[in-house]
């Protein structure tokens, strides 16, 4: 038997759901691969309703005016509203500043977190590890890596 990514996804959706209800003022980041982006975007959108909060900040492109202008909108709090920020690796790291200056982050998910492995020195990990967070979730293995019965 094995865990498969979407119930991964699904588990760590429901906890930012389930922690959203306790504090409707936190905010979470989801940093991801870049290909995966969208999907985590559209899994929050089946699971939750496109129009449920916590509301979903997608940045696709951090180079674009756009990308940059969704990202700075995640920074200042607004009262009463919980977000979702769901960007890549990249992104991230090349706009740490701008995510530092954000506050009541209350959950810091990480997919694909075996791509961390072996990376002392890592601009990534150093970004990821600067933000202030109360919990952090790692995202990692693929199936075959998260095999909960013995095959010998």
């Amino acid at each position: 038997m094995n865990i498969s990514c979407l119930s991964q996804t699904l588990m760590t959706i429901a906890t930012i759901f389930a922690y959203h209800r306790l504090h409707r003022d936190r905010r979470f980041i989801v940093v991801c691969p870049s290909s995966l982006v969208s999907n985590w975007s559209k899994e929050f959108d089946k699971w939750l309703g496109k129009a449920s909060q916590p509301k979903r900040i997608v940045v696709r492109n951090g180079a674009e005016s756009e990308g940059l202008r969704n990202l700075k909108s995640f920074v200042p709090l607004k009262p009463n509203q919980s977000e979702v920020l769901i960007l890549s690796y990249e992104i991230f790291r090349l706009h740490v500043k701008v995510i530092h200056k954000a506050k009541q982050i209350g959950i810091l998910v990480v997919d694909e977190g075996h791509r961390l492995k072996n990376t002392s020195g890592s601009q990534i990990l150093t970004a990821l590890n600067s933000i202030d967070v109360e919990a952090r979730i790692l995202i990692t293995g693929t199936p075959i890596q998260v095999r909960l019965v013995s095959t010998y």
